[in-house]
């Protein structure tokens, strides 16, 4: 696989920018953005949001930053190329690491009491993506123009959202939807989310600070990653709709970060590991070939099943990609559907 990559940030209409983002080849070493081959090693990406205002929060996301890359690179390097499993591992380490750093540096510095950053990090590997998250800079994936939220944020009005207080609709303009419920820095009991997903050639994957999400709706966020056709450009005008956003709605903009990868096919590379290695296209139905449709069912043409089978593996494409809330929430929806309908089949039976 080959994934193409670009990182950009804006200022917006702070004193600094307390964003720090980084793009790091597992296998070369080599920092930076641009274009990097995953055939067997991974791809690092790493974005934090530095929060403490005069308590200097970028460098609360550097030192996060710098602690992930470094505990990363040691762990691949000793342990000859992770599986997904061992990198969430690996995270898991080099996230207490970066907390760990954080908080003695405030010790060190009564001028820094107080800092702390959100922290998302993904390695993108052959066939994966593996995740870690503390706080509410968030990952997307966009696939076949389907755009999901594969993080949850870790924030106050977030919790409230999945124990049932309130509404998802409600929580949009609550005056704590900022108000992270963990970050790097606060406290020593860090439970960072971890989760492994499939990656797939023509995946397009965003990793963003809250200074896009607070003013950007997510079909917008669609709209760009699906349209564009070069990651710099799209990064560009995420940045830029973010920004005048802002100023439409005449609230000062944020700090702005994007790190954006497009995955596609390298031929030279070896078949991927992980997830998406067992969806080789056996499953898929043949074009032209007529599928049953059980006892008693005409045959659909041919051209209509195959349209059918791609609507289906396009669903449920999707449905992998969703987080664990996204997907206990559906479940309560369908199990209230069927609650519905047997009520009705009841009521028609006794009539």
């Amino acid at each position: 696989m080959l994934a193409r990559i670009s990182g950009k940030t804006a200022l917006g209409e702070r004193v600094t920018n307390e964003d720090t983002f980084l793009v790091a080849h597992l296998g070369t070493g080599r920092v930076g953005a641009g274009q990097h081959r995953i055939c067997e090693e991974g791809v690092l990406l790493v974005l934090s949001d530095g929060m403490g205002g005069a308590s200097f929060g970028e460098v609360a996301s550097e030192l996060a930053v710098s602690a992930v890359h470094e505990s990363i690179m040691e762990s691949w390097v000793a342990s000859d190329r992770d599986t997904p499993e061992e990198l969430q591992n690996d995270f898991r380490k080099a996230f207490a690491r970066a907390n760990q750093a954080v908080r003695e540096r405030s010790r060190e510095d009564p001028r820094l009491q107080g800092m702390g950053a959100t922290l998302t990090g993904a390695v993108l590997l052959p066939g994966t993506l593996v995740l870690a998250q503390v706080g509410d800079s968030r990952c997307y994936v966009c696939r076949e123009g389907l755009l999901e939220q594969v993080t949850d944020d870790q924030t106050v009005v977030a919790d409230m959202v999945a124990n049932g207080q309130i509404t998802p609709f409600q929580a949009e303009d609550h005056p704590k939807r900022n108000l992270l419920s963990q970050a790097i820095g606060y406290e020593n009991d860090l439970r960072p989310q971890f989760a492994n997903l499939p990656l797939r050639p023509g995946d397009r994957v965003l990793l963003c600070s809250d200074g896009l999400t607070d003013v950007v709706p997510d079909d917008l966020i669609r709209e760009v990653l699906g349209s564009e056709s070069d990651p710099g450009a799209a990064g560009d005008r995420l940045v830029e709709i973010a920004l005048d956003r802002a100023e439409q709605a005449e609230i000062p903009s944020d700090n702005v970060t994007v790190l954006v990868a497009f995955v596609s096919e390298d031929p030279s590379c070896r078949p991927p590991r992980g997830p998406a290695a067992a969806d080789d296209g056996r499953n898929q139905v043949p074009a032209g070939r007529p599928v049953s449709a059980g006892r008693g069912s005409p045959e659909p043409e041919p051209d209509r099943m195959v349209e059918l089978s791609e609507q289906i593996l396009k669903t449920l494409r999707s449905l992998e990609l969703m987080s664990a809330h996204v997907r206990r929430q559906m479940v309560l929806v369908v199990a209230l559907l069927l609650a519905i309908l047997l009520a009705v089949v009841v009521s028609i039976i006794r009539t």
